[in-house]
């Protein structure tokens, strides 16, 4: 069409709604600073450090005022003055950490605010919406004279008829990594028959796992959070396919654990998941969603564990693996008809020297929970791991700190929020892999130990559908209870539900329906907790940073489930007797006053983010 073809007065119409919709849209926005202030902020982090003279110019006020206007940023922390490298005699004005933050929060504001709108419309008036945006880009290119970055139309809300299809399919994808690297647990016993090995080498089919998890996360985190995520996502569903394949082949016992350490690098899907969520579903219902992913991730286990136990006792250990490779053949077919293209605009660069540090240093952590006997044998060598495990994250830190482009933004990671949420989840994790352990164990324990109930691998693992049952229905719950509470007062009062799971445990244990009442009490606490740990962390994160942020968090919560496993095993071995083959039956109580001073100390710190955030607001 021709601009002869245009009606007369549509510029004009077009003009007026516009600048309708911007006075609104301004209206909407944080009103803790003026707009001059926020426009300049806007111009540092879009262009740079610029001179004052500079600044002036381009927000159109003279030197004076905005000179006056700097100093009082100065004072706030949001910009400082520094020296010009090319020239010692100009002063140049920069924006601080704290600045970029403010920026990037007001613009996620302005962002929410017509997201909410948009969400509001009709599926062709969103396309209408879809179509204009080279347009609308363009005008926004005139009006700042600058570039804008290339705006993805994968970046809007997907249709509803999408979104209908995207849901299911993004819950079943994180349904089916956890359950497939669970799939170890209830096999170790079956596996150190089949294939004539100790049960210390069977263990290494779930450790093996959760080792290739933990390092595969960060890196796919960041992978994810550039413009190659759906490819990324496809080749890890890939090498997680190959992986199952290889655990159902006749192959001896080394392809087996290389089969599980495959199948384990899905683990890190879970937070890539989360990004295409929050990318393209409107914000209220994107919120929803990853409460539940988050929540899936754990109840995988639940569903994975009786599922390889009845086919473990009806077909052999091959069966049980064969089980895998059907689902996540279906999960990557599921993946490439259902998973759209990330936003453009996005760039990311694996930190290599980041990535084999911090695999290096999650190994001997994770190598050192899962060894219990070499910290009762041989304690010294492994206090000297643990030495260079925290070396070695150290060494992390400061690589993350000095990159351009880092495997995790260690500084991100320092917000008190993020670091809060992040210290509940380890905390807190422990606590909860700790009872999940103490409950699956103390039911498979014969009568002749005076206690347990000698239950199968099979009855064993249905003591965990309350679990997924209650944790499933807490998820659900919880994006609505979140409308009136805030996440961190979430995270506290699930902590006190796993807490009550642990008083419970610790009290009554003598009857079969007790522990399903405790591991009831139990998942809907860890049901709430992970469906309210996102909303703690990416209130404060970037979109285009949600995978890279969620797989620390899932880093984490893998090292303190694998902990929480490890003192478990500690306190038990420390409760059997010379010459006895289990624990005393206090040694359970015992772990679990150890379970419920855990969730205490999780407790106190999601009260104290709950505390921390009225004064971040009010400020």
């Amino acid at each position: 069409m021709s601009r002869q073809d245009i009606a007369p007065g549509a510029s004009a119409a077009i003009g007026a709604a516009l600048y309708g919709l911007a006075t609104r849209a301004a209206r909407r926005l944080p009103r803790d600073m003026s707009l001059t202030s926020a426009a300049t902020l806007a111009t540092l982090e879009r262009t740079g450090p610029r001179r004052i003279t500079d600044l002036a110019a381009v927000e159109g006020v003279t030197q004076p005022a905005m000179t006056a206007l700097v100093r009082v940023m100065e004072e706030s922390g949001l910009v400082e003055r520094r020296g010009d490298a090319s020239d010692k005699r100009v002063t140049l004005v920069c924006l601080t950490e704290a600045g970029a933050s403010y920026v990037r929060t007001r613009r996620q504001a302005g962002v929410h605010a017509f997201e909410r709108l948009i969400g509001e419309l009709t599926g062709d008036e969103v396309e209408a919406l879809v179509a204009a945006l080279p347009a609308l880009k363009h005008l926004a290119e005139a009006v700042t004279g600058q570039p804008v970055g290339e705006v993805a139309v994968k970046a809007f809300p997907v249709a509803r008829s999408e979104a209908r299809l995207l849901v299911p399919a993004l819950m079943f994808i994180a349904l089916v990594v956890a359950a497939v690297a669970s799939l170890g647990t209830p096999l170790i016993t079956s596996v150190a028959t089949s294939f004539h090995v100790s049960l210390g080498s069977a263990q290494w089919t779930l450790t093996v796992a959760l080792l290739s998890g933990a390092v595969a996360t960060p890196v796919l985190g960041r992978l994810g959070a550039g413009p190659h995520r759906r490819a990324t996502i496809l080749a890890t569903l890939a090498v997680v396919v190959a992986g199952s394949a290889l655990t159902v082949l006749p192959l001896p016992f080394a392809w087996l654990l290389a089969g599980r350490a495959a199948q384990g690098v899905g683990l890190g899907l879970t937070a890539l998941m989360m990004g295409v969520a929050r990318d393209h579903l409107p914000e209220e219902r994107s919120a929803a969603v990853i409460a539940l992913i988050s929540v899936v991730s754990i109840i995988g286990a639940g569903v994975g564990y009786p599922l390889a136990a009845l086919l473990a006792e009806l077909g052999g250990v091959r069966a049980a693996y064969g089980i895998g490779l059907v689902v996540t053949a279906a999960a990557l077919l599921t993946a490439w008809r259902s998973l759209p293209e990330a936003p453009e605009g996005r760039s990311a660069h694996v930190d290599v020297a980041g990535a084999v540090v911090l695999a290096a240093a999650l190994l001997l952590v994770l190598f050192l929970a899962g060894e219990r006997n070499l910290w009762s044998r041989h304690p010294a060598v492994a206090a000297g791991l643990a030495v260079v495990a925290v070396v070695l994250l150290c060494v992390w830190a400061v690589i993350e700190l000095r990159s351009t482009t880092p495997l995790v933004d260690v500084r991100a990671v320092r917000h008190p929020a993020v670091a809060g949420a992040n210290l509940a989840m380890f905390v807190g994790g422990m606590g909860m892999y700790l009872l999940l352990t103490l409950i699956t164990r103390y039911a498979q324990t014969p009568h002749g130990a005076g206690y347990g109930f000698g239950l199968t691998t099979f009855v064993a693992g249905l003591v965990l559908i309350p679990f997924s049952v209650l944790g499933f229905v807490a998820g659900k719950l919880t994006p609505r209870v979140r409308t009136r509470i805030a996440d961190p007062l979430l995270l506290a009062g699930s902590a006190v539900v796993v807490g009550g799971g642990f008083a419970l445990f610790a009290a009554a244990r003598s009857d079969l329906a007790e522990l399903f009442a405790a591991m009831g009490v139990l998942g809907f606490g860890v049901g709430g907790f992970s469906a309210a740990m996102p909303g703690v962390i990416l209130a404060v994160t970037p979109k285009s940073e949600t995978s890279s942020a969620m797989s620390f968090n899932y880093v984490v919560r893998s090292v303190g489930y694998s902990l929480g496993s490890a003192i478990g095993g500690l306190i038990l071995a420390a409760g059997t007797g010379p010459g006895h083959l289990f624990p005393d039956d206090s040694a359970y109580t015992t772990a679990a006053l150890v379970g419920i001073g855990a969730m205490a100390i999780t407790t106190l710190t999601s009260l104290a983010l709950a505390r921390r955030r009225p004064s971040e607001t009010n400020s």
